[in-house]
């Protein structure tokens, strides 16, 4: 590791904080190696000086994405404990695993120039009082919060030509199983006989509201996907309105109906899905 010279007596008389981070559940679950390497960071700290006792592992944020800090209790932590000056150095993989945001990445350098507090990955230690440790660690955290647009891009371009194809699967809607790679109808009798009660009903039903009151009246579950499993639910007008709505049971591939933003609310960032208009449909 280089940088070593950088690290001072004041230093090691704060803690030490090691931050470990995950993007999601699943790769907490099935990627165990980057998990172990990141916990494994506590041991280079004492390493270089610093006791057991001095060396706080955050793990609270393991399973979130590091695209904003709003949501992620770990690394709000760590910012109040920099901006305190209890912390010596940080200690992380890489600069990603700390912030996927540029403006929390800059926010948090910031303030570590200002408390004076080291950046350790295990490549090297970084001083963010020290011009050219300042632009590399900018170039990281600007590389990381670029990565996730590349990869988004990548990911939203292998759909799109799956969905040109008609071979994107979707979660099927109910009365459909996939058999292989085409949409068949459920092998489940009752479910089908179910979905086309819904159909007959409508046609001479006035509204979605009408047909949802027949079925609660003869007192007529209907089926529901929850996962693999069918579950049979209370009839209500948003799910009559779902299933007529469904491109699907009309026999039409459709990809591209709806569009996820991100929105800032009272302070905090939210995901809004929304239903384009037909004319927007890819």
């Amino acid at each position: 590791m280089t940088g070593v010279e950088k690290l001072r007596p004041e230093h090691k008389q704060r803690n030490a904080f090691v931050y470990a981070r995950q993007s999601t559940a699943a790769q907490v679950f099935k990627h165990h190696t980057s998990t172990e390497r990141q916990m494994e960071l506590t041991g280079a700290a004492e390493g270089l000086g610093w006791t057991p006792a001095q060396v706080k592992l955050i793990t609270d944020d393991l399973g979130r994405s590091g695209r904003y800090s709003d949501n992620r209790e770990g690394f709000q932590r760590l910012a109040t404990e920099v901006s305190l000056g209890r912390v010596g150095a940080i200690f992380s993989l890489d600069a990603s695993r700390l912030a996927r945001s540029s403006a929390d990445w800059h926010r948090l350098i910031e303030v570590a120039a200002l408390t004076r507090t080291l950046l350790v990955d295990e490549q090297s230690i970084y001083d963010p009082r020290d011009p050219n440790d300042r632009l590399l660690l900018g170039m990281k955290g600007t590389m990381a919060d670029f990565e996730l647009v590349w990869l988004r891009q990548r990911m939203e371009g292998g759909r799109r030509h799956l969905a040109q194809k008609a071979e994107l699967r979707m979660k099927q809607p109910v009365g459909y199983v996939w058999d292989g790679s085409r949409l068949v109808m459920d092998p489940d009798e009752e479910v089908r006989r179910a979905v086309a009660l819904l159909f007959e009903r409508n046609r001479t039903a006035a509204s979605c509201t009408e047909v949802a009151r027949y079925f609660r009246e003869q007192k007529l579950l209907f089926p529901a996907r929850c996962g693999y499993q069918i579950k049979w639910k209370r009839m209500t007008r948003g799910r009559v309105k779902e299933v007529l709505q469904c491109p699907i049971h009309a026999g039409t591939y459709v990809w591209g109906r709806w569009r996820t933003e991100t929105r800032l609310l009272e302070g905090q960032h939210r995901r809004h899905t929304r239903l384009l208009p037909m004319s927007e449909w890819r």
